[in-house]
């Protein structure tokens, strides 16, 4: 349960348990309070969303990271194969020449 969601259960009981040590409260008093729970809740929702949002962006990073980096490992591959053949093109070429 994420922080938002815990405070927003911690604020509504404690609105409930005020509520039941004061017996009835005041229609304004119980609107005030319905209206700061749906405003939490729109928060909550929010904050939610963000962070579904903000892992998805990370995701999609690491992604994009872990495919540059397999590129990047494809092209060391070729120039160490590469160096290689070309050592032995010059190491015959030598021998050619010592002939």
């Amino acid at each position: 349960m994420s922080r938002v969601t815990r405070n927003v259960s911690r604020l509504l009981g404690v609105a409930a348990i005020g509520l039941s040590l004061t017996g009835c409260v005041t229609q304004e008093k119980y609107n005030a309070l319905k209206l700061d729970r749906d405003r939490q809740a729109e928060q909550l929702a929010s904050a939610q969303n963000d962070a579904n949002t903000a892992k998805a962006e990370a995701d999609a990073y690491k992604r994009q990271l872990q495919a540059l980096m397999d590129a990047n490992s494809g092209k060391e591959a070729l120039g160490a194969n590469a160096m290689q053949q070309l050592a032995n093109l010059q190491a015959a070429l030598d021998e050619a020449n010592k002939k």
